[in-house]
């Protein structure tokens, strides 16, 4: 199981529903026509429901891991991503807080973000070059399938630079 959303996205984090702006976006854009995001923090409270451990796993991307939760152990060993092992539901240890907080720039390992028009977008659609923060939960065994899976809460903030002002008319 696994789930990610974008984070130099602002006019759609979560590419699984579609058109998910964040909080104020469209208000910004009515002013200006692009943005680029310059950096991002994530506060996530995770507890596990279910009965037996879960590995819980965590990056930041150039790619897009997918929502298959194949392979998430690999792709949480890269320079930024985390991976933690959760106990059973009602024990100490089945709930983690997560806190990340990168520039894109780090993610990326350039200073592409800050110039580069790929990594800006106007403000009706997504850039080109994106970034990702990923989630992907496993059992370790293969005689305990996640049937409960995870609870989890998640709070994102985007620092965006919003430019090229419009002709407003009165």
């Amino acid at each position: 199981m696994s789930q990610r959303w974008r984070t130099n996205d602002a006019f759609d984090v979560d590419p699984v529903l579609g058109s998910t702006a964040t909080p104020g976006f469209a208000e910004w854009a009515a002013f200006f026509s692009f943005y680029r995001v310059i950096s991002y923090s994530v506060v996530m409270q995770v507890t596990n429901n279910e009965n037996f451990p879960v590995g819980l796993y965590v990056l930041n991307s150039t790619d897009d891991p997918g929502v298959t939760g194949a392979n998430w152990y690999a792709k949480a060993a890269s320079a930024l991503g985390r991976t933690y092992q959760m106990a059973p539901k009602g024990t100490t240890g089945a709930q983690k807080t997560i806190r990340v907080a990168h520039t894109i720039t780090e993610v990326v390992g350039s200073s592409a973000p800050e110039t580069a028009d790929t990594f800006r977008a106007l403000v009706t659609s997504t850039p080109d070059d994106q970034t990702w923060f990923g989630v992907g939960i496993d059992s370790h065994s293969a005689t305990n399938t996640l049937s409960n899976g995870v609870f989890y809460n998640l709070s994102m903030r985007l620092h965006v630079k919003f430019y090229g002002r419009k002709t407003l008319n009165n």
